[in-house]
């Protein structure tokens, strides 16, 4: 009688643990424990959870547990591959250390949503969306992040899991007024749901963002007019955010996306930083670690494209051209051009947006009567963007220096 388990325990085999007859009773119980240990103890008195609940209070015969565990439904399954992997990306990460998350059970969510009314949806991005949920118990509204893609390739259905994991590993560690709140997960299905403190206002790109051609009145998404003095403070309070994720975190984190789309903002119109898959940790002495390009087309920094390195500059960059996006109320890429000529392409088409005209001409319409009288400010606002997107790293700040001067900006008048 076998079968496998990701996580922790005796007999690791391949990056897979074997528990078969010979593995003690004792061990699954530290195992099952280390995973409470993460998650709290709440979903111990979940009905789902009877025979979990009696290993640990009770004991019993182990044999007769192994068969209840393996008939056990294809969302215990997941629960527990889910709950290992997150568990053993939590142990490389910080030593197992998170804030307490609450476990959801397939159902809760289900009902939540209203079994995934379309209706719900806040907003969507690379095959995820995000709906708007209501707890069964003190009906908190929440956000509930779903993979909605059917994923037939193996290698994506990995892929998909491994970033997932990432980001339900890193966000149980953050606890910032300017990041997303990771409230909890569901671990019963393939790729496990995540369940977020609710930003009733949207992304920041729906809010700001124009791209021409595309349909801006989508009745579905809320629309707002955002200010100037509000666009110059939710740059100020994702510089804050970024700066807690590179200075202030057990190792350094590096999000590598940020961009409007992964800005929520909630009622009072906060910024709050999101999507944490693609994130990286910086380990502790180095500077930068090497892996494959991920993010999105535009943000990426030039380094980081051509070589694979990481580094905290690497978000500087995309922080520039988020806020060269709020100042312009689109995109200052030009589309046209191909990944291939990207360091030509970054500069040269930004550049001659930005510098070569007045800034009248540049800033989104939606503000130009507001900064009337206020051009230096903006001018000023200009030139942090284009010292954050510079060509090498070593040119741009840092996060924490552009936030102070952003700090200065607003003040300046």
């Amino acid at each position: 009688m076998k079968m496998l388990v990701y996580g922790v325990a005796p007999n690791v085999v391949d990056g897979y643990v074997r528990i078969g007859e010979s593995t003690s009773i004792e061990s699954l119980r530290r195992f099952v424990r280390a995973v409470v240990e993460v998650f709290g103890e709440e979903y111990l008195r979940s009905p789902n959870n009877d025979d979990i609940s009696r290993l640990l209070a009770q004991g019993g015969s182990r044999c007769s547990w192994l068969g209840s565990w393996k008939r056990k439904k294809t969302k215990e399954k997941f629960f527990l591959e889910n709950g290992g992997r997150v568990l053993e990306e939590l142990i490389t990460s910080c030593n197992g250390k998170s804030n307490p998350i609450k476990v959801f059970s397939a159902e809760e969510l289900e009902k939540a949503t209203n079994s995934y009314d379309p209706n719900l949806i806040l907003h969507e991005d690379w095959g995820y969306a995000f709906y708007r949920g209501t707890t069964a118990h003190g009906g908190r509204t929440i956000l509930v992040k779903k993979f909605i893609y059917r994923l037939d390739d193996e290698h994506q259905a990995r892929k998909v899991l491994e970033g997932t994991v990432n980001e339900v590993a890193i966000a149980s560690q953050l606890n910032h007024k300017n990041v997303l709140k990771l409230l909890g997960c569901c671990l019963e299905t393939q790729i496990p749901i995540q369940v977020y403190e609710f930003a009733s206002n949207g992304d920041l790109y729906h809010s700001v963002c124009r791209i021409e051609g595309e349909d801006n009145e989508d009745p579905t998404r809320p629309r707002h007019q955002i200010s100037w003095k509000s666009r110059l403070r939710i740059a100020t309070e994702i510089a804050y955010a970024i700066t807690y994720l590179h200075k202030s975190t057990s190792k350094p984190i590096v999000h590598r996306d940020v961009k409007p789309s992964n800005i929520f903002l909630d009622e009072y119109f906060v910024a709050k930083l999101s999507d944490f898959t693609h994130s990286v940790y910086i380990p502790l002495g180095e500077t930068h670690v090497k892996d494959d390009v991920q993010g999105t087309f535009g943000f990426i920094a030039p380094e980081y494209c051509r070589l694979g390195l990481v580094t905290e500059k690497t978000d500087v960059f995309s922080f520039g051209m988020l806020l060269l996006e709020l100042l312009m109320g689109r995109t200052p890429l030009n589309f046209q051009c191909s990944a291939e000529d990207f360091d030509f392409m970054f500069w040269e088409s930004v550049r001659s947006s930005v510098q070569n005209y007045p800034i009248s001409e540049i800033v989104d319409p939606a503000i130009l009567e507001e900064i009337r009288g206020i051009e230096q400010q903006v001018q000023a606002f200009v030139e942090l963007s284009l010292r954050c997107i510079r060509g090498t790293a070593e040119e741009r700040p840092t996060i924490m220096e552009a936030a102070k001067e952003l700090r200065r900006i607003q003040r300046s008048v």
